[in-house]
């Protein structure tokens, strides 16, 4: 294969998934119905989700928010709750554009494995390979702040699986206080004005937290998998979705930034006072989508709507296909919704005693591994993730099921969005 060039992303919205793989404590999960020919989600199920939501926009919780959830292919459910904007009468649409942040994630991971697909390269290729400033990478030894930091060169360099797996080692420094952290803090990752090609060099002169392949962390590596989309294909990665993913699934609202026409339709981005109030926020993060990026990182700077963001799942619970356009093979799809983790990290995070267990990681998504384990009502086989503005989604194949839920929160996880979905749909005797 050709050696290519390199780069990396912008860093500061991804802490959604970390919130988002510590699904909240709650008590033994509900026995499950077994899959029949009766509607799955039912009447009283749908009926119960559009009283739950809409309390939190009557409470004060959300300003607005979208659910929707498909059934063997059909939208049997797509409600819109609340304003687009505080404080005006400008209700929530069904088109309405939100902000993904790490929900981006799993759109680029399907974009690797389209180039896998191709031959282009293989999972246990090393990234430099394709990327020759990602050689010989560091890893921490010891310290305890930025200046008494200690690293030694890694024993093995970094492949693109790992890069997949939240396994390379990488770190995100946004929300750590790691000496690891502080170091790509002082590197300015957060750039927005930094080229591709400028944060890739940055993030390479940084040491890992730990040996390649060694345990799970969740870092910037969905940000590297879009510079290799970018050094394989020869495109920039906006071109590259466009061309490959959003034209031919209809995903006409998705990029990395809107077009004039579409800015009246971006939701509010809102966050907590100090009192639990809902507050409006500023441009920090809210830029995402409005101006074309000096970096598209692919895991986080992508803008959607609910049914484009259907489009992709249920081309995935289809097995790859959507309307007659295949995007990815079955196989492909099977191989990236099935444990990838190492021995030596067979639960998120790595934990075998906290609420993360029973969860595993493919390529690009959490895998309910053992529902019993996870403290929730869940079903084996389920895969999904999160965004840091609270939007969520899951694909449950067992039973073709797609659940989404769109708002724009700071953090993911104020409120238990996902758990209170999950639970109407999974756990019969679930209560207000």
């Amino acid at each position: 294969m050709k050696k290519l060039p390199v780069a990396i992303g912008m860093i500061v919205a991804l802490l959604a998934a970390l919130y988002f793989v510590e699904p909240r404590q709650a008590g033994p999960t509900e026995t499950l119905i077994e899959p029949s020919n009766e509607p799955f989600v039912g009447e009283a199920k749908l009926e119960k989700i559009s009283d739950h939501f809409q309390a939190y926009v009557d409470s004060g919780k959300l300003v607005g928010l979208t659910t929707l959830i498909a059934e063997k292919g059909k939208i049997v459910h797509f409600s819109t709750y609340g304003s687009r904007i505080k404080d005006t009468p400008e209700p929530t649409q069904k088109d309405t554009i939100y902000r993904l942040y790490s929900m981006s994630k799993p759109i680029t991971s399907a974009a690797l494995m389209m180039l896998w697909e191709e031959g282009k390269f293989d999972l246990d290729d090393p990234i430099s390979q394709y990327m020759p400033v990602m050689a010989n990478p560091q890893v921490y030894v010891s310290g305890d702040s930025l200046e008494t930091l200690i690293s030694r060169p890694a024993k093995q360099g970094i492949t693109i699986r790992q890069l997949m797996t939240h396994t390379s080692g990488h770190t995100y420094g946004v929300f750590g206080n790691h000496p690891v952290d502080q170091a790509y803090r002082a590197a300015g990752l957060q750039d927005p004005t930094a080229s591709g090609a400028i944060l890739m060099k940055r993030l390479a002169d940084l040491p890992l937290m730990f040996e390649p392949g060694s345990r799970y962390h969740y870092g910037v590596a969905v940000d590297i998998q879009g510079r290799l989309i970018e050094v394989i294909s020869g495109q920039s990665l906006g071109d590259f979705l466009k061309e490959r993913i959003f034209d031919p699934l209809g995903m006409k609202d998705t990029g990395f930034h809107l077009g004039a026409t579409s800015m009246n339709r971006l939701s509010g981005l809102y966050t907590l006072d100090s009192e639990r109030n809902t507050i409006q926020m500023g441009n920090e993060y809210g830029e995402i989508g409005v101006q074309r990026p000096a970096f598209e990182a692919g895991g986080s700077g992508l803008v959607s709507t609910t049914m484009d963001y259907w489009r992709f799942a249920q081309m995935l619970v289809n097995e790859g296909s959507l309307d007659d356009v295949r995007i990815l093979k079955p196989e492909t799809v099977a191989l990236m919704t099935r444990n990838h983790l190492p021995a030596s990290a067979p639960r998120l995070n790595n934990s075998e005693s906290g609420p993360s267990r029973g969860l595993s990681f493919g390529l690009g998504f959490a895998v309910v591994e053992d529902s019993d384990l996870t403290k929730g009502a869940s079903l084996k086989g389920n895969y999904y993730w999160s965004g840091l503005a609270s939007t969520v989604f899951w694909v449950d194949p067992t039973n073709d099921v797609v659940v989404i839920l769109m708002t724009n929160l700071i953090p993911n996880q104020t409120w238990p969005l996902r758990e209170d979905m999950r639970d109407i749909i999974y756990a019969p005797n679930f209560a207000e």
